[in-house]
């Protein structure tokens, strides 16, 4: 049965709180005229030293209009574990780290089939992060850094869903941005599989990747997250 104009036009909302077992890649430097820390840490050592962790994801859709808000906050533990840094002078470098970003975008239902649809995705997202590095000299800490570093950077995306059954999806997102107005690039890739148990409730997985290019005055968070992800879905 075909939904009435009115209906097709009624707001509908969801919100998604999410788990992302994503590790932590690259290079994050807070000392001028010093090398960078290199990091490598698996989502194995970013558990062990997590201190919290909120992510949440949450939509609102009235015809083709729509708009999306997806947070995560996350904070670890200093850990000396697979970071480094390539400087003689130091024997070794902690890390700890306090992370949130926040995206805000709007929605253009371009395409909307019965089965499958495209949107058409722009906004801004917020990045606010807190390093706490150390460099060591025979188990001594001789520098420390905690800098406080917050921007907002612009985005453009897309993202399409494709209904397989009436229970099982297929999704897909992708947004890239910064453009040098804050940082250099962040951009992001998502792919999940969802199975609707009713018309409320739904759960999916699947794979995120997210990077970060920024630098600004000796400040340097140049990082790429990836790994799987898992949510569930309350739709009203």
């Amino acid at each position: 049965m075909l939904a009435s104009p009115a209906a097709a036009q009624e707001w509908k909302f969801s919100v998604t709180p999410y788990l992302w077992a994503a590790g932590l890649e690259g290079d994050i430097g807070a000392f001028p005229n010093l090398p960078t820390a290199e990091v490598d840490l698996s989502f194995g050592d970013v558990l062990e030293e997590l201190d919290g962790a909120i992510m949440v994801k949450a939509e609102a859709q009235r015809g083709r209009l729509g708009l999306i808000m997806d947070v995560g906050y996350v904070k670890t533990d200093s850990s000396t574990d697979d970071v480094t840094i390539r400087d003689p002078r130091f024997t070794g470098v902690t890390l700890g780290n306090e992370l949130l970003t926040a995206t805000l975008a709007g929605a253009w239902r371009a395409v909307d089939e019965p089965q499958y649809s495209i949107d058409f995705v722009g906004g801004v997202r917020f990045s606010k992060v807190s390093p706490d590095l150390a460099l060591i000299v025979q188990d001594t800490v001789v520098r420390r850094a905690n800098p406080d570093a917050s921007w907002f950077d612009p985005v453009i995306g897309a993202r399409t869903s494709v209904q397989l059954s009436p229970r099982w999806s297929l999704a897909a997102y992708g947004d890239v941005g910064g453009f040098g107005v804050s940082s250099d690039l962040t951009y992001q890739v998502l792919a999940t599989a969802s199975y609707a148990f009713n018309d409320r409730w739904a759960l999916s997985a699947g794979w995120r990747h997210y990077g970060v290019d920024y630098e600004e005055d000796g400040f340097v968070y140049d990082v790429t997250q990836s790994g799987p992800i898992m949510g569930v879905t309350f739709r009203w």
